[in-house]
């Protein structure tokens, strides 16, 4: 049997809106978390005028999924219809934010606020809630039928009931409301992901010292095999037990505002970071050669390297992969909390992941072709070397965020 969310959608796809109404509203009410049945419903709302109940819904799916770039277009087009141009606006900046590509969002930006406009004279900053969403109170009911109501002049009903028309955004309603809505937030456990994220931005700067000092250590005990062997043994461990910190932190914070981008690259890292000190342990000290004088190695040599070297790709592959969606995560974060501080840093940390990341599969492919041509070697070095100091910075910028959202 159907949803009355699938027959909603079924009754808006065969043109009949105000019989999808109830419907969705019935869904939502059912399930107050279901992002799907609010975007439905509030292109339903838009195809038979109701401008003010579309923003209120749209509201709250923003709030369900803030960095879903189609439910902030959508919110904007029931705000422009509504009358609340300015806010319209950015909510369209804050869908190309999230989706560059976005052309629906950046022809609808264009039709509220024109590219001939002096953007100088225009205010540009977000969108600050001024109170909480708006609440949702469900019927004790079913909904009741809505008479039909013939769309405004110049209105044409969207085709994908996902979104709103490409032409024709309508008209102001003759009684807009009379306070702009406030803007979707996150619903956060302030006091857990201030901790989590603290934990995260304080285990990451111990390790950059842990670095430092590793670093430092190793020219001074140069000479010293032995001791330079038992200090870097024990940088590892310490640097390991500071990733486990941060890895916690990141699951903590998951738990307490919802993103799920987090909490995964969290377990990344402490599964990761747990691999790493056991095969710290059990291979601290190599098997004897067999003969030195030939430097030839014995079976449990080679073994032992071969299974430092697949260790050694899985861990920075898992890096790579939770250095992503830390990214990711703290900017869906920054966005929820309308922090355009941390906001801005995670996006920058994302674009310098991407230069990183471009940088280290550009020297790989030059290592491989170097083979053929070994003066790619040098090439492929200083570009993997870039790609390194790119992982570093996006790395930093990540630890920077998570101490501004931790303030928030």
């Amino acid at each position: 049997m159907a949803t009355e969310r699938e027959q909603g959608l079924a009754a808006l796809q065969q043109g009949n809106a105000n019989a999808a109404v109830p419907l969705l509203e019935q869904a939502v009410q059912n399930d107050p978390s279901d992002f799907q049945a609010h975007l439905i419903l509030g292109a339903a709302y838009a195809q038979v005028n109701r401008a003010n109940d579309a923003v209120n819904i749209l509201t709250q799916a923003v709030h369900l999924e803030p960095a879903n770039a189609q439910a902030r277009y959508n919110l904007g087009i029931a705000l422009q219809k509504a009358g609340w141009t300015n806010e319209a606006a950015t909510a369209f900046e804050q869908a190309l934010t999230l989706q560059p590509d976005y052309a629906q969002a950046k022809q609808a930006l264009d039709f509220v606020r024109p590219p001939q406009v002096n953007q100088a004279q225009v205010p540009t900053t977000q969108l600050s809630p001024q109170q909480a969403p708006p609440s949702y109170q469900p019927q004790s009911s079913a909904p009741q039928q809505y008479t039909p109501v013939a769309p405004q002049q110049g209105y044409a009903p969207p085709q994908n009931p996902y979104a709103p028309p490409q032409q024709g955004y309508g008209q102001a309603p003759q009684q807009p409301y009379s306070a702009a809505p406030a803007y979707a937030s996150l619903t956060v456990d302030s006091e857990k992901n201030r901790k989590g994220l603290l934990m995260y931005a304080y285990g990451g700067y111990g390790m950059i010292v842990m670095f430092i000092l590793t670093i430092v250590g190793g020219i001074a005990l140069f000479g010293s095999p032995e001791t330079l062997a038992t200090v870097s043994k024990g940088s590892t461990l310490i640097t390991t037990i500071l990733g486990i910190v941060m890895g916690v932190g990141m699951i903590q914070a998951h738990k307490a505002s919802g993103v799920q981008q987090i909490g995964t690259a969290g377990w990344i890292l402490l599964l990761e970071r747990v691999v790493s000190i056991v095969t710290t342990l059990t291979m601290a000290t190599p098997p004897p050669v067999r003969n030195a004088s030939m430097r030839a190695f014995s079976p449990e040599q080679i073994a032992a390297a071969g299974a430092l070297g697949v260790v050694g790709i899985i861990s920075a592959v898992a890096m790579f992969v939770s250095l992503y969606l830390t990214c990711t995560g703290f900017l869906q974060l920054s966005m929820g909390l309308n922090n355009s501080f941390a906001e801005e840093q995670a996006t920058r940390a994302l674009k310098a992941f991407k230069t990183s990341g471009y940088c280290l599969l550009g020297g790989f492919g030059g290592a491989i072709l170097g083979v053929f041509a070994p003066p790619l070697l040098i090439l492929a070095g200083l570009v993997m070397l870039i790609g390194g100091f790119g992982f570093l910075i996006c790395w930093v910028r990540t630890l920077m965020t998570a101490s501004m959202l931790a303030n928030s």
